[in-house]
C-alpha cells in the first residue's frame, strides 16, 4: 500500500468518526481495537476527529486500554 493510499484510509476514517460522532458504540469499537491490536490508533483517531473521550467524571472511556 503506498502512502496515498494509506493518507486516504486514514482521512475516510477520520470523516467516518465525525460524522456518526456520539452515534457510535464506543464499548464495541474498544473491544475490537483490543482484539485487533489497535487501541492506540483508535485513541488517536477519536482525538484527531475531536471526540470526546471523557465521561461525565472526566476519566476517559478507554482507561483500560
Amino acid at each position: 500500500m503506498s502512502a496515498n493510499e494509506s493518507q486516504k484510509q486514514w482521512r475516510d476514517v477520520l470523516g467516518m468518526l465525525k460524522l456518526q460522532g456520539e452515534k457510535l458504540d464506543f464499548s464495541y469499537l474498544r473491544t475490537w481495537a483490543n482484539v485487533l491490536g489497535i487501541a492506540p490508533e483508535l485513541l488517536t483517531a477519536l482525538d484527531e476527529a475531536g471526540l470526546s473521550i471523557l465521561d461525565e467524571a472526566g476519566l476517559s472511556i478507554f482507561s483500560s486500554i
